[in-house]
């Protein structure tokens, strides 16, 4: 009888991580607005020209919007206006008018590989079909026969394979990406992801090893993804010691970060220390709240109601 409680439990537990305290998922690359345009604007147009990338850099994309289309009724053949526009729009979750945009700075240059890579990356965003993903497909690749040696659309269209269980193929493109960028720090950790899913363990954990030493001392939040991921692959592997490490590393960047606690939490518990993982899951349940999350609030408590009945 307490073999069988015990094996329920670890069910649950394992039905937990996987559902309630996810990881970060993967990440695509987009092209920032451009800062740089043509000398022969008018000083006026210029002045637009830079006031919206002004706007965008300090995060009011709305304002940008404007004066980016305040710059395109003075100069409407300019492809880095309809570029910034999109870019705008992009953030502001405005995703066709992203698209038209991007279209549009595409026709006025067609070999613009910048606009390419974001419209593919819209594509994917708002996702509905399978079409989408082609159209998505179909940029990436033209992004790659005008630049070959542009990492970014080789990232993306890992991507798309992954998403559509094409693990070779995303493999290859996550590979073809490092050969370009050795320090691609999200070629490193999408390509972890990948192995990870697909049970190749000892590559995953080196492969986040390479994406922890691409990251720049000063930009460790950038850590907290690798930490995190890892940390769930330990816990998955029966290894809840080494997760623990990795989430506490993430709660040493950022003491709010819901998934560490909650994982966290799962780790002890695997250990039998369940009055450390009430905690843990009670704070996350918290963190989860405070951020609006509701669904995973929810299924926290759910997880310390579980573990309370265990006592």
């Amino acid at each position: 009888m307490k073999r069988t409680l015990q094996r329920t439990f670890q069910k649950g537990l394992a039905t937990l991580a996987l559902m309630v305290l996810g990881a970060f998922g993967v990440p695509a690359v987009a092209v920032g607005v451009e800062t740089e345009t043509i000398e022969t604007l008018s000083p006026e147009a210029d002045g637009l020209f830079r006031e919206g990338v002004s706007q965008f850099e300090a995060e009011d994309y709305a304002a940008a919007v404007e004066t980016f289309s305040e710059l395109i009724d003075r100069a409407s053949d300019l492809p880095e206006a309809y570029f910034n526009r999109a870019r705008s729009r992009e953030v502001l979750g405005e995703l066709e008018g992203a698209i038209e945009d991007y279209t549009e700075a595409i026709a006025l240059r067609p070999d613009y590989v910048d606009a390419y890579i974001n419209r593919g990356n819209v594509y994917v965003t708002g996702a509905t079909q399978a079409s989408d993903l082609e159209e998505a497909l179909a940029d990436f690749d033209r992004a790659i026969e005008l630049e070959p040696d542009n990492p970014i659309p080789y990232l993306n269209r890992g991507n798309i394979d992954a998403a559509l269980g094409e693990i070779e193929a995303a493999l290859d493109n996550y590979d073809r990406a490092i050969a370009l960028d050795p320090d691609y720090i999200e070629a490193h950790y999408n390509r972890a992801l990948t192995l990870g899913e697909i049970g190749q363990v000892d590559e995953a954990l080196a492969g986040y090893e390479n994406a922890l030493s691409a990251i720049p001392a000063e930009q460790s939040r950038l850590r907290i993804p690798v930490y995190l991921n890892r940390g769930m692959l330990w816990l998955q592997q029966s290894d809840p010691q080494a997760a623990i490490e990795d989430f506490e590393r993430v709660l040493d960047i950022d003491g709010e970060t819901p998934e560490a606690f909650g994982n966290r939490g799962l780790a002890y518990a695997s250990l039998g220390q369940f009055d450390r993982a009430i905690d843990d899951l009670q704070q996350a349940a918290q963190l989860f709240d405070r951020q609006g999350r509701n669904e995973a609030a929810q299924q926290a408590r759910e997880a310390v109601r579980y573990l309370q009945q265990q006592q």
